[in-house]
């Protein structure tokens, strides 16, 4: 089992993405337990205030997961993905859970190969003619 992540509470999800980043690159055999596990976290314990959703916002994402067609499962993940960014992946799982296992375990994965595309863009920016200079 993989130790429970340790972020400052109030976080923004850039921020939430930025410490998920740290971790999945650090253990990235345990990648997808890392994201799985932290997902099932209560979000009032790590977003700041305005990323904690009512019920009723929460309930508007799930039916924008839910009222994507099951059988076209990319745009599932998709929306699911622009939950994430715009709100939050805690959020995001929570709006997924009303969802087929296997497609919450695809979002995983999905979340863990975004995790290394943004490492690779930041060492890419990192490469660029500024640190030539």
């Amino acid at each position: 089992m993989v130790n429970e992540p340790q972020f400052e509470q109030g976080i923004t999800p850039e921020t939430e993405r930025a410490n998920l980043r740290e971790r999945v690159l650090s253990s990235p055999e345990q990648g997808r337990e890392i994201i799985k596990e932290y997902a099932e976290l209560p979000p009032e314990k790590v977003y700041a205030p305005e990323y904690n959703l009512s019920p009723e916002e929460m309930e508007k994402l799930e039916r924008r997961v839910i009222d994507v067609n099951f059988e076209e499962k990319e745009k599932v993940l998709q929306e699911l993905f622009n939950i994430a960014r715009e709100k939050g992946i805690i959020n995001a799982a929570k709006a997924a859970s009303k969802l087929p296992p296997s497609l919450l375990d695809d979002f995983h994965d999905l979340l863990v190969r975004f995790v290394h595309e943004e490492q690779n863009q930041a060492q890419d920016a990192g490469a660029s003619p500024s640190q030539a200079a």
